[in-house]
């Protein structure tokens, strides 16, 4: 499994949904976006994710459907982000409230709440 493959973004999707301080925050703020990941020198995206109302509700190898985000890293900053569980303070000014980052994988999704709800800079959507 190779970061943001097909296998790797639906396992992605499994452990967003079962968070539930995750999900029910951006279910409050009906949060829906399709977000792709990837790296900068790439052309596309490698996977992405359609949330719907907080849940991730399809994940996958990038197929080619508008993004509201593309979400991109150097595969040395991937890395380190799943690697070190950095939580928020290692993903730039962001603001978390209540929100924790726990899990390993989860520390990416939660940068796209903040930067989405108003925290911290860069980004769409």
């Amino acid at each position: 499994m190779a970061l943001f493959d097909d296998a790797w973004m639906k396992g992605f999707q499994e452990q967003w949904n079962a968070e539930p301080d995750l999900a029910g925050a951006l279910q409050k703020i009906n949060f829906n976006s399709v977000i792709g990941y990837g790296f900068p020198k790439d052309d596309t995206c490698t996977g992405f994710i359609n949330v719907v109302d907080g849940q991730v509700t399809e994940a996958g190898a990038y197929d080619g459907r508008d993004l509201s985000w593309d979400m991109r890293a150097d595969q040395k900053n991937w890395e380190k982000w799943l690697a070190k569980e950095i939580g928020m303070t290692g993903l730039g000014p962001v603001s978390y409230t209540h929100l924790r980052a726990h899990e390993t994988i989860l520390p990416i999704a939660y940068a796209v709440i903040c930067l989405k709800s108003g925290g911290g800079g860069g980004g769409g959507g």
